[in-house]
C-alpha cells in the first residue's frame, strides 16, 4: 500500500529561509504575508509597509530564496525577471543565508544591469552594505522609496476619473479616426515595448499601454489627449472624452499630453506615433538620462564624485583606489544621516515640504555605477584617468590644458581603447535595438585617430578623426586607435574613398572630424558613448540630436 506523499526536498530550506527573514525585518513597519508550501509561481507573497501610525503606505511582491553560507550571489531564473514586467506591484527578491542569519534584497526590474538577454538565468551579486537586511535598517529606506515611487506613479494614477467613467465610448468616433488612432497608438506602444524599453521604464514605469481620448474631431482638426494605462486597469485604448485636453484643471494625473492637429497632419499615423516617442528619446539622449553601464564609465563617474565629496564620506580625497564596499557603505550611511537631518529641517519657504540638499552630482548615476560594478564583481576601483598636474597658464585656457603629454596620451587612449566595450555594455544594459550599428557589427572597423593640440599652430585644439570602414573579411580588428603625433603615417585616406590602414586597403563607409573637447570633460567615457548613440539613433530612426 502506497503511503502519503512526502514533502518536497526543498521544503525545509524554504521554511528556514522564510523564518530567518521574518526574524530580521522590523515588524513595526514591515507587515509580511508570505506563504510557504504553496504552488503559486514567481512570488511567495507580499510585503506591506506602514508608517509610524501603523497606516499602510504601500506594498510589493516578494520572492524568498535560500543561498549557501557566506554567499553573496544568486542565480536568478529569467522567468522571475519576465514576471516583473507584467506584475502589478514592484517585485523584490530576497536571498537568505540561513547559517549566518543574513539576508539581502534586490529590486527586479526591466533595466537591471545583471540581466543578460538570451539566457535562462543570470547572476545577481549582493552588496553587503547596500543590499543587506540584517545589521541595519537601510533596507527600510530602500523599500519605502520603492513603494513611494510606485504609489506616486501607479496607486495615485487613475486612468480616467470616476465622474466620466460611464461615458467612455467610441460611438461618436468616425471609422477613419478609429483607424488613425489604432495605427498611431500601435506604433507608439510597439516602440516603447520593443525598441525603447528603458525609455518606458524611466518615463512610464508600471504602465501597460498608452491610450488616446478624443475630445473633438471636425472636418478640419482633431484634439485629443494621451493617457497611461497601468497593468490591471480595464481602460480602453481609444475613447471619447468630454474634457478639454488643454484645460489643466480638468485633466487627470494619468494624462501625459494634450494635442491638436489639422486633418492634413493625420495622413501618416505611424510617423506621428514615431514623432511622439522620438521626442522623448531625443530628450533622454540630450540630457544623458539613460541608465549608466560599462565598467570604465561607472568607475570614472564614481571617481568624479569622490574627488568632490570623499571628505563627506570620511574617505581620503584624491585617492588612486578605493574598496567599492567601503564607498557604498559610507555613502549609504552619509545619505541616511543627511536624510534624517533634512527630515527634521522642514523649511517654511518650501511650503512644509522636505528638501534634500544636493551633492552637486546626479545621485542616480552614483547609485547605478555602484550597482553595475557590484553586478560585475568589481570589488576594488582604480582611478582610470590621470589627473591634471600642470599649473594653469596665464590668460584664457581650454579644458584640455593642464596635462603633460604623457597624461594626455594615457587618458585619451584609455577612453578610446575602451569606447566600443563601453558602448556595447550601454546598449545592452538599456536594451536598445540597434541591429545595424556599425559600432557593434562585426563587418565594420572603427578607426579613431586623435590629433593632440599644437601650440602656436593653426590647430591649437585636440581633434578626433573617425573612420568607419568595411571589414567583411575580418582582416582588421574591430577597433583601431591612433595617437597621431607618431602613428599618423599608418592611416592614409584616398580621395576616391579608399582608406589605407597598416597596408590594408579598405572601403570607407563614413568619415567625421571635429574638436575633441568631450575627451576632457567631466564624464568623457559617457560623452563618447552618447556620441556613438547619437549617430546610431540617426542611422536607425532618423532622430537628430
Amino acid at each position: 500500500m502506497q503511503g502519503p506523499a512526502p514533502y518536497p526536498a526543498t521544503d525545509a530550506a524554504e521554511q528556514d529561509a522564510v523564518n530567518v527573514f521574518k526574524r530580521l525585518i522590523n515588524t513595526t513597519y514591515v507587515k509580511d504575508d508570505i506563504k510557504t508550501r504553496d504552488k503559486h509561481p514567481n512570488v511567495d507573497g507580499t510585503i506591506e509597509l506602514v508608517d509610524e501610525n501603523r497606516v499602510p503606505v504601500g506594498k510589493f511582491d516578494i520572492q524568498i530564496r535560500k543561498i549557501p553560507a557566506r554567499a553573496v550571489k544568486y542565480s536568478c531564473p529569467t522567468s522571475l525577471f519576465e514576471y516583473s514586467k507584467v506584475s502589478t506591484l514592484p517585485l523584490v527578491l530576497v536571498c537568505v543565508d540561513v547559517d549566518q542569519k543574513k539576508a539581502y534584497w534586490k529590486s527586479i526590474h526591466s533595466t537591471m544591469p545583471e540581466f543578460k538577454p538570451g539566457q535562462d538565468s543570470f547572476t545577481i551579486y549582493f552588496d553587503p552594505a547596500l543590499d543587506a537586511i540584517h545589521g541595519s535598517e537601510n533596507y527600510l529606506r530602500g523599500w519605502y522609496s520603492l513603494v513611494d515611487e510606485y504609489k506616486k506613479r501607479i496607486s495615485e494614477y487613475p486612468i480616467l476619473r470616476k465622474e466620466i467613467a460611464d461615458r467612455l465610448t467610441v460611438e461618436n468616433v468616425s471609422p477613419q479616426d478609429r483607424l488613425f488612432f489604432q495605427e498611431y497608438l500601435d506604433r507608439i506602444n510597439h516602440l516603447l515595448d520593443n525598441d525603447f524599453i528603458s525609455i518606458k521604464q524611466m518615463w512610464l514605469p508600471g504602465v501597460w499601454k498608452l491610450g488616446a481620448g478624443i475630445y473633438t474631431a471636425t472636418a478640419d482638426a482633431v484634439s485629443y489627449q494621451l493617457y497611461s494605462i497601468p497593468y490591471g486597469s480595464p481602460a480602453p485604448l481609444i475613447c471619447k472624452i468630454e474634457e478639454n485636453p488643454f484645460d489643466l484643471e480638468s485633466v487627470g494625473p494619468q494624462t501625459l499630453s494634450g494635442h491638436w492637429s489639422t486633418r492634413a497632419c493625420l495622413d501618416h499615423p505611424q510617423k506621428a506615433g514615431e514623432a511622439f516617442v522620438f521626442q522623448r528619446v531625443r530628450s533622454a539622449a540630450q540630457t544623458q538620462e539613460f541608465s549608466v553601464h560599462g565598467v570604465r564609465t561607472c568607475t570614472h563617474l564614481l571617481f568624479s564624485f569622490l574627488d568632490k565629496h570623499a571628505h563627506h564620506l570620511g574617505l581620503c580625497p584624491g585617492g588612486s583606489e578605493y574598496a567599492l564596499a567601503d564607498v557604498s557603505q559610507r555613502l549609504f550611511q552619509y545619505l541616511a544621516q543627511l536624510g534624517a537631518k533634512t527630515a527634521r529641517d522642514v523649511r517654511p519657504e518650501t511650503g512644509g515640504k522636505r528638501v534634500l540638499v544636493s551633492l552637486g552630482f546626479p545621485p542616480r548615476a552614483v547609485d547605478e555605477s555602484i550597482r553595475f560594478l557590484n553586478a560585475n564583481q568589481i570589488s576594488l576601483i582604480r582611478r582610470p584617468l590621470k589627473p591634471r598636474t600642470l599649473p594653469p597658464s596665464a590668460g584664457f585656457h581650454w579644458i584640455w590644458h593642464g596635462y603633460t603629454q604623457e597624461e594626455e596620451k594615457h587618458n585619451v587612449m584609455s577612453i578610446l581603447d575602451g569606447s566600443l566595450d563601453e558602448y556595447s555594455a550601454f546598449v545592452q544594459g538599456n536594451r536598445l535595438v540597434l541591429k545595424e550599428s556599425m559600432y557593434l557589427d562585426r563587418d565594420t572597423t572603427v578607426v579613431l585617430v586623435y590629433h593632440p593640440p599644437r601650440e602656436g599652430s593653426d590647430q591649437p585644439w585636440p581633434v578626433l578623426q573617425e573612420y568607419l570602414v568595411e571589414n567583411e573579411q575580418r582582416r582588421l580588428p574591430k577597433l583601431i586607435t591612433v595617437f597621431a603625433d607618431k602613428e599618423e603615417s599608418h592611416i592614409v585616406c584616398d580621395p576616391r574613398g579608399a582608406l589605407g590602414i597598416y597596408g590594408e586597403t579598405c572601403v570607407l563607409k563614413l568619415y567625421s572630424e571635429g574638436i575633441a573637447y568631450f575627451l576632457f570633460g567631466r564624464a568623457p567615457f559617457l560623452d563618447v558613448t552618447y556620441r556613438m548613440l547619437r549617430r546610431d539613433l540617426k542611422q536607425h530612426y532618423g532622430i537628430t540630436i
